[in-house]
């Protein structure tokens, strides 16, 4: 295969963008320009060569990459310094896929997964199988597989080769129809850079946690919210809604419950509510209340230091969970049937006192 054009990478939500940063990183390193390999690199580079061949690797990652993004991506490139392309703009100017591939000498196309409420990157694996280019996914997250590889007409459409975090989700890429040759099973790409992250500023986790607590002797506990209620009926499996968990935490906490061995009650606790870049403005306005526990709305401080600045986190099955476990935060999900209590075993498991029979939660009887 000649090499005389470029790698592409796509995203458009946070967590996909996050491991497609780590391939970033890992393409510095394996051009020979960002110090010593990591461990994974070798994964990479053999999944790349599959892909491409080893000599047009070589080539490719000396030429650089184009980087495009959509929506929640293009903030998360450019916080890290990645110059990026809007492609929503490109696509509202009449641009399509296959154009742009063509355009840009695509060899070789890099996505992570979109939510399921966007196909966008189902449409680059087609048109790049269209232009006869490869394509390789970076997954972030196993939840509901089924939907993010199928298309607008629920069609499944499978990428040419998977990066797959920790084996999760092999089979149901395997039912799917995907090849156990064009699997590659390896550590989660971003949490192994979280890992290697340089220890946050004591002074600004001082400052974060002085601005939320004042004076005052409380425990933070910081909530992880999810937008299972923004994406739609495609989430109605799922057995638990955010909104809903915030409420039983809220009322789990007045009655004081024991969290990490504490008893936490409501005049001892501060609750931060932290939203999903997703979700509609406003959805937890109703928790800005003078009731018990105090509670605080904080979606824009930076993740690391609001994870760092917290007591205890609690969510469900957020991508986050894993960060914070990641940075020894003391971290719980109130769901026992989630991706995190799959990896991290049933003492990261909170009961809030609400649960159903599914292994979510219920509902509350008070607000």
């Amino acid at each position: 295969m000649q090499a005389d054009g470029v790698i592409l990478l796509f995203s458009r939500d946070v967590g996909a963008t996050n491991q497609l940063l780590a391939v970033l990183d890992a393409f510095a390193r394996l051009g020979g320009g960002a110090g010593t390999r990591w461990d994974n690199d070798s994964l990479i580079e053999s999944l790349l060569i599959r892909a491409v061949g080893e000599s047009s690797l070589a080539s490719l990652l000396a030429k650089g990459s184009v980087v495009m993004g959509k929506d929640f991506a293009l903030e998360r490139f450019r916080q890290a310094g990645v110059t990026v392309q809007d492609w929503g703009e490109l696509e509202a100017s009449g641009a399509t896929v296959a154009d742009m591939l063509e355009a840009l000498q695509v060899k070789l196309v890099i996505t992570g997964t979109t939510d399921v409420d966007d196909r966008t990157d189902v449409e680059f694996w087609e048109a790049a199988r269209r232009c006869g280019i490869p394509s390789v996914v970076f997954l972030d997250h196993v939840s509901s597989l089924d939907l993010r590889f199928r298309n607008p007409h629920s069609q499944t459409v499978l990428p040419d080769f998977v990066y797959l975090p920790n084996a999760f989700g092999r089979q149901a890429l395997l039912d799917l129809g995907m090849s156990r040759l064009a699997l590659t099973e390896g550590p989660d790409l971003h949490l192994e850079k979280l890992a290697r992250k340089t220890a946050i500023d004591d002074s600004e986790i001082a400052a974060k946690r002085g601005e939320w607590v004042g004076n005052r002797q409380v425990s933070v506990v910081l909530f992880v919210s999810e937008c299972t209620r923004e994406v739609g009926a495609s989430y109605e499996r799922l057995p638990y809604d955010e909104v809903d968990v915030a409420h039983q935490l809220t009322c789990a906490l007045r009655r004081g419950i024991v969290i990490n061995g504490r008893v936490h009650g409501p005049d001892d606790t501060l609750l931060i509510i932290r939203p999903h870049p997703k979700d509609r403005k406003g959805k937890y306005d109703a928790f800005r209340s003078n009731l018990r526990p105090t509670t605080l709305i904080d979606g824009t401080t930076d993740l690391c230091v609001a994870l760092s600045a917290a007591d205890t986190i609690i969510g469900m099955d957020s991508t986050v969970l894993h960060e914070a476990k990641i940075l020894g935060r003391p971290t719980f999900s109130v769901v026992s049937v989630g991706w995190f209590a799959r990896v991290w075993g049933n003492e990261v498991v909170l009961d809030l006192g609400f649960a159903n029979d599914d292994g979510g939660v219920g509902q509350a009887d008070e607000v």
